[in-house]
């Protein structure tokens, strides 16, 4: 067995995973490379082990920026993992006086939505107002209407992965697991500028 995007406790099945943890760096550094000061992550409650782990992974890595006072940070919480939740995420955040110029979230389909209520309930946009970045780089991310910043996973490399560890399993079930990450890209588009 082998275990993609997730973790487990399984003794002998290995795990493949895309690496949140680099995805979750190269974010937070893009953001402060574009003098945000003002941060956030964008999440549904109980969300994926990849999307918690993104969480965790960002605020790790922008823990000494917040302890030096350089930096705030704010969680953001959607409903649901979707356009749709995004959308509603940004229309409730501006009306709770969230104050950000940078905002990480969990999916490409969150940040679109975020993106979309940002416009339509404030007349707020990325980058003039606030940078944002998202993470799978789906088609839609490079849409005009779009051209999100985001991590490219690179799911070839995972299923090559997977595939190889499945073929080590079928000669050698007793080995220790394994664990891999899959490098991710950060895709630089529009929603991030300097400032």
């Amino acid at each position: 067995m082998v275990v993609i995007n997730r973790e487990t406790e399984l003794a002998h099945a290995d795990v493949v995973k895309s690496d949140n943890n680099q995805g979750s760096q190269l974010a937070a550094q893009c953001l402060l490379d574009a003098k945000c000061q003002h941060l956030a992550y964008l999440n549904v409650s109980n969300g994926t082990y990849s999307a918690t782990a993104r969480g965790a992974a960002f605020i790790q890595t922008i823990a000494k920026n917040i302890a030096n006072g350089d930096v705030s940070f704010q969680q953001i919480t959607a409903l649901q993992p979707t356009y749709q939740g995004g959308l509603e995420a940004a229309k409730l955040a501006f009306a709770n006086g969230c104050a950000f110029d940078g905002i990480f979230c969990a999916n490409d389909l969150l940040a679109c939505g975020f993106l979309d209520g940002a416009r339509k309930f404030y007349n707020l946009n990325a980058p003039d107002d606030f940078c944002i970045i998202g993470f799978d780089d789906i088609p839609v991310a490079s849409f005009e209407s779009y051209k999100l910043t985001t991590l490219r996973q690179n799911s070839e490399g995972v299923a090559q992965r997977a595939l190889q560890l499945l073929m080590n399993r079928t000669k050698d079930n007793s080995s220790a697991q394994v664990t891999a990450d899959i490098s991710v890209k950060l895709i630089m588009r529009d929603s991030v500028s300097c400032r």
